[in-house]
């Protein structure tokens, strides 16, 4: 549960030092973490989901017009694909 909480604060802090994200959006549930930011304008700088504090499933990253800048696949904390 502290590398969770380790890694939440570790992602809010990044976030926060890109002075375009204005609002961030988060889900956790059962071991899952679901996590959304957002640029200023609104649009949705990136989402992806954390299991047991690492990075899984799909990964997007969006440029502040909403066009998609970058899609990875991970598991288990590696990049797969």
């Amino acid at each position: 549960m502290t590398k969770i909480y380790t890694l939440l604060v570790f992602i809010f802090l990044s976030i926060f030092s890109f002075s375009q994200l204005d609002s961030i959006r988060e889900l956790y549930e059962n071991g899952k973490f679901s996590f959304k930011s957002y640029y200023e304008n609104g649009k949705l700088s990136v989402e992806g989901s954390l299991i047991n504090g690492k990075k899984h499933n799909t990964w997007k990253e969006y440029y502040d017009n909403g066009q998609l800048k970058l899609e990875e696949i991970w598991k288990d904390g590696k990049e797969n694909g």
